[in-house]
């Protein structure tokens, strides 16, 4: 099953959408924005075959550094243009 995460990252509470691809069935969900709590929710994905989306801005650093960190996670930048 491929799953695409998306993250509306905020100061103190997140926004995620998780979209089954198959079923394409989205299913919203909120969470406190930090590490514990983002890698609670990163740990249950598979990493073979989902893709994690988040939005660049004050908060993305390190959460990029925790996808980047927990191997093997692949990541890929892409730029909005």
């Amino acid at each position: 099953m491929k799953t695409i995460l998306a993250i509306d990252l905020g100061k103190n509470k997140s926004v995620f959408c998780r979209l089954n691809t198959s079923s394409l069935k989205p299913e919203y969900f909120t969470a406190k924005t930090g590490p514990q709590k983002f890698h609670d929710i990163f740990i249950e994905l598979d990493i073979e075959s989902s893709i994690v989306l988040f939005e660049v801005g004050t908060q993305a650093g390190w959460l990029s550094d925790m996808l980047r960190d927990n191997k093997p996670w692949h990541y890929k930048i892409d730029k909005a243009v």
